[in-house]
């Protein structure tokens, strides 16, 4: 009981400090519940954040099937606007390449990070998004470039929420015209893609092969079998699956069973 309640004070005065630090970057709001501490412009928008990120992490945690116990803290940081946002990301010489109101950063001040601004959308779509990338990290205990790049984009927009009637509306008007990726060409790519209705079809198959495998589990922990056996023991994909789904077939019959679950 003694050492639980030194542990708290030292993490009390530990978050105290990090707070006076985003105090002069204009982040005045505080919430802290011993593993997420979020800065933000104004109390209220803090807790909303903070109770925002509890669902996240429960719902991704059980998505995935994972068993184990979480020992990392997370540091969210969240600007007013977008012009306060840059200005930082400026000043810590950190450059984003793409339209959005957040970033993961996967050991920033050897922390894993979320930085972002309060757009209209950050709460339902970045938030979750960014900081899936931070869960799957540390659930595998990998680096998260390390993580194939499907798997690390089709589960953070998986985790998004959105309508999965409207993702398979939209993928099977490719599948219909045979322009879809094909799964032994979508499980290798390792840049994002330039053309940006193939960038548009990576990012939604990915989403929804993740959700097949999710929804195709006959245990709890099955998605996340296959995970490690995949990412982190490097199996290929067919070794992964047979592991952890039971199945012996090839990518041709996968893929097959996913047009399925897209087109029924």
């Amino acid at each position: 009981m003694k050492y639980i309640f030194l542990f708290t004070i030292f993490c009390t005065i530990f978050a105290g400090f990090i707070y006076a630090e985003w105090q002069e970057e204009g982040l005045k709001g505080k919430f802290y519940d011993g593993r997420f501490m979020v800065f933000s412009f104004d109390y209220e928008s803090a807790e909303e954040i903070g109770l925002k990120v509890r669902d996240v992490y429960n719902k991704v945690i059980e998505d995935i099937g994972y068993w184990g116990a979480f020992k990392n803290k997370y540091q969210i940081l969240i600007w007013k606007n977008k012009e306060e946002f840059l200005k930082f990301l400026k000043k810590q010489n950190i450059n984003i390449s793409f339209e959005s109101s957040a970033i993961a950063l996967y050991n920033w001040k050897s922390m894993p990070t979320i930085l972002g601004y309060y757009s209209q959308n950050f709460l339902t779509k970045f938030l979750p998004h960014e900081f899936t990338h931070l869960i799957l990290s540390e659930a595998l205990q990998i680096e998260g470039e390390k993580i194939p790049l499907w798997i690390n984009e089709g589960l953070a927009c998986f985790e998004e929420g959105g309508s999965i009637e409207s993702l398979h509306k939209f993928l099977s008007k490719f599948i219909k015209q045979n322009n879809y990726i094909k799964l032994k060409e979508l499980i290798y790519i390792k840049e994002y893609p330039t053309d940006t209705t193939k960038l548009q079809l990576f990012y939604a198959q990915s989403q929804s092969l993740v959700g097949f495998l999710i929804n195709k589990r006959h245990k709890k922990d099955t998605f996340f079998s296959f995970l490690r056996w995949y990412v982190v023991k490097e199996y290929n994909f067919l070794q992964s699956y047979l592991y952890a789904y039971g199945e012996y077939v090839n990518l041709e019959e996968i893929e097959k069973q996913w047009i399925e679950y897209v087109c029924k």
